[in-house]
C-alpha cells in the first residue's frame, strides 16, 4: 500500500480516481474486480467532484460577499468620520447622552470598531435627520441627509446580512465536502487493496489503474510538457505538467556563458519556476524531475529559451 499512496492535493486524488476509473472500464471485469466496481467508483467520484464544486463556489461567494461588505463598510466610515465635526459643533467633542442617541456607545465618540457599530451610527444618523429635517444639506463634498444616511445602512447592513449567509453556506459545503473526499478516498483505497488481493505483485495491470505494481518502483515519472517563456526583459518563466506520485520537483538551469552544467534550483511544490534578473540576450536551458519520499525521477528533456 505504501507504494501506492493516495495523493493528498484533492485535485491530483480526482485525477488519479479518474485514471483508475478508466482502467475499471478496460480491465475490472477481466481481472475480477467484484466489490469496487466502475459503477461504484463513478459514484463516488461523482458525489465527491460534486460536493468540491459546490464548496469552490461557495468560497468564490464569500470572497465577493466579503468584498461587498468591506465595500459598504469603508463608505460607513467615510461618511461617519466625515460628518462627525457637524456633532461636534452640535454635541460637543465629550461623549454625552446626545452621542449615544445618534448610535455611538456609552463614553466615546470615537469611530466605531465594527460593521455591527458602524451600521447603528448610520442608523442613528439616519434617524436623527429625520426628525430634523432643517439640518440636512448636500454639497459637492457631501450629502448630509437622512436619505444618504440610510442608503449606507442599507447597504452595510444588507453586506452583512448576506456575508452571514454566505459563511454559513461555505461551513456547509465544507462539511459535506469533507465527508464526500473520505468517503471517495476509502472506495479509492479499497479498490487498490482489492487489487493487491487479485494481482501478482508484478502485474502489468496496475499501470491502467495509474498505480504501480508492488515490485516496482513507487517513485514519479519523468515531467512532461515542458515549456518556457520571456517574462520581461530579463526573466524566463518556465513548467511543466504535474507528474503522477510527485510531491515536489527539482529544476535545473543552465545559462549559457554562465553556468559550465546544468545547476539545481531549490525544491518547490509548483509547477512553474520564474528566473529572474539574467543577463541580456542569455539563452536558458532548463530540466526538471520530478521527487517523493521513494526516490527521483530521471531529467526531462531540455527545453531551451533566448531572451530577445
Amino acid at each position: 500500500m505504501t507504494g501506492n499512496r493516495l495523493p493528498d492535493p484533492n485535485d491530483k486524488l480526482f485525477s488519479l480516481c479518474e485514471d483508475m476509473i478508466d482502467g475499471l472500464d478496460k480491465k475490472g471485469v477481466a481481472i475480477g474486480v467484484k466489490q469496487w466496481t466502475k459503477d461504484v467508483m463513478e459514484a463516488k467520484f461523482g458525489a465527491a467532484f460534486t460536493a468540491q464544486s459546490t464548496y469552490d463556489a461557495a468560497q468564490k461567494g464569500e470572497r465577493d460577499g466579503t468584498t461587498a461588505r468591506n465595500i459598504a463598510n469603508s463608505n460607513a466610515k467615510g461618511f461617519i468620520a466625515s460628518v462627525k465635526s457637524i456633532f461636534v459643533k452640535a454635541f460637543g467633542s465629550a461623549p454625552s447622552k446626545d452621542w449615544e442617541a445618534i448610535g455611538y456607545k456609552p463614553g466615546t465618540t470615537a469611530m466605531p470598531d465594527s460593521p455591527e457599530d458602524r451600521a447603528q451610527v448610520l442608523a442613528g444618523i439616519r434617524d436623527y435627520l429625520t426628525a430634523n429635517l432643517g439640518k440636512q444639506f448636500t454639497n459637492d463634498d457631501l450629502a448630509f441627509t437622512s436619505a444618504h444616511a440610510g442608503e449606507l445602512y442599507d447597504a452595510l447592513d444588507g453586506a452583512r446580512t448576506a456575508l452571514n449567509g454566505m459563511v454559513a453556506a461555505r461551513v456547509q459545503a465544507k462539511a459535506a465536502r469533507d465527508f464526500a473526499i473520505a468517503d471517495l478516498r476509502n472506495a479509492m483505497s479499497g479498490l487498490i487493496n482489492e487489487l493487491y488481493s487479485i494481482l501478482p505483485d508484478e502485474s502489468a495491470f496496475y499501470y491502467y489503474f495509474g498505480l504501480v505494481p508492488p515490485a516496482g518502483s513507487s517513485a514519479p515519472g519523468v515531467p512532461d510538457g515542458v515549456s518556457g517563456h520571456q517574462v520581461g526583459a530579463n526573466a524566463i518563466a518556465f513548467g511543466w505538467a504535474a507528474s503522477p506520485r510527485a510531491e515536489k520537483y527539482r529544476p535545473f538551469k543552465k545559462v549559457e556563458g554562465v553556468d559550465s552544467d546544468f545547476a539545481p534550483l531549490d525544491l518547490t511544490t509548483e509547477t512553474q519556476v520564474l528566473l529572474e534578473n539574467l543577463p541580456a540576450k542569455a539563452t536558458v536551458h532548463f530540466q526538471v524531475t520530478a521527487y517523493n519520499a521513494a526516490g527521483e525521477s530521471a531529467r526531462s528533456a531540455a527545453v531551451s529559451v533566448t531572451l530577445g
